[in-house]
């Protein structure tokens, strides 16, 4: 399928709703995480959109969104997981699609990620093309960065699929679904992040050196807390070397 083939697939995708239904088979998204849901403010987090459906499946697209205190960036995926019968990304916006318009925010503009079989080992509407039926199926992997403190919780909506990228073009399933709808994760300051906005970086440093005390000093002042990046009470050249690894530039 070229471009264009696929972006028609797309505008027939996002109008599922308005279609009726075709056969009698279903699918049902979900949203897995990789990882911890609980992680320090600048963190990276992979999450997975998994798939379960009960015939072949050559087309997806859903919508990511992310509420909460916490800014959601996404800034990589990838797709074609499954190897020659995965299902690729598709962009709307070039040809170079995994990056295509990243790092953007969850939190202010939602995505809708198009899937399809670009690669099917037969022809369209063939038995080989798309995915074989499957329970928890990975579609695409999704690399977010959260920033600030509080919670990001990101939610699956908005979905549609269809059997075949062939004829019947775009043949709908009748039942799309969402099974787990949404993965909320904890954001807690990171050790560095002396003035809480998120990054560690050298606005931070300068008061890094207001608080530097020397060893075995304690440093009860408040404001310079979250410079505490080791075991102890002082803020020395054991928390200069933590602050090094994680700062990240103003």
């Amino acid at each position: 399928m070229n471009v264009r083939g696929a972006l028609h697939l797309t505008l027939g995708l996002l109008a599922a709703a308005a279609l009726p239904a075709m056969g009698q088979s279903a699918v049902s998204f979900s949203l897995s995480p990789t990882g911890a849901t609980a992680v320090p403010s600048g963190a990276q987090v992979t999450l997975d959109v998994v798939a379960t459906f009960d015939t072949r499946l050559s087309a997806a697209a859903f919508t990511l969104g992310s509420t909460g205190s916490s800014n959601a960036l996404l800034v990589g995926r990838s797709a074609n997981p499954t190897g020659p019968n995965g299902l690729s990304y598709v962009s709307v916006l070039s040809q170079d699609p995994f990056n295509s318009g990243l790092p953007v925010s969850l939190s202010t503009s939602p995505q809708t990620e198009v899937l399809f079989d670009n690669d099917f080992g037969g022809a369209p509407g063939s038995a080989a093309d798309g995915l074989p039926p499957g329970n928890n199926v990975l579609l695409e992997t999704l690399t977010l960065r959260l920033n600030g403190t509080g919670t990001a919780t990101i939610s699956l909506s908005d979905v549609s699929a269809a059997h075949t990228t062939g004829p019947p073009s775009g043949s709908l399933f009748d039942s799309a679904g969402i099974g787990v709808p949404e993965v909320m994760y904890t954001v807690t300051a990171a050790c560095g992040d002396a003035n809480d906005d998120g990054a560690v970086n050298l606005l931070d440093w300068g008061i890094l050196q207001a608080c530097f005390t020397g060893e075995d000093v304690v440093n009860t002042d408040p404001d310079c807390e979250d410079l505490l990046c080791d075991e102890d009470d002082d803020i020395d050249l054991d928390d200069y070397s933590a602050f090094r690894l994680i700062a990240v530039g103003a």
